[in-house]
């Protein structure tokens, strides 16, 4: 406990930080090993799973589909 003065020096130094310090990355995670990984790479860069990817009109017909089925079921 004698040095919790420097815990809270060092915790008012970090809140002190521009914003160019303290970027945030988007990430996603690798369903084969669970590491966080950048949200545009296409390849693990640890266990090397390759993402899927995803077409935007698959997306929209999905969206369709759905708003298909609740307005049949509404009607």
């Amino acid at each position: 406990m004698a040095f919790d003065w420097i815990f809270t020096l060092l915790k008012a130094q970090i809140g002190n930080h521009p914003k160019e310090f303290t970027k945030t990355v988007k990430t996603k995670e690798c369903p084969s090993c669970a590491m966080e990984v950048d949200d545009k790479a296409k390849v693990c860069p640890i266990c090397q799973f390759e993402f899927p990817k995803r077409s935007p009109w698959i997306t929209w017909m999905a969206i369709f589909l759905v708003i298909l089925w609740l307005l049949s079921y509404i009607l």
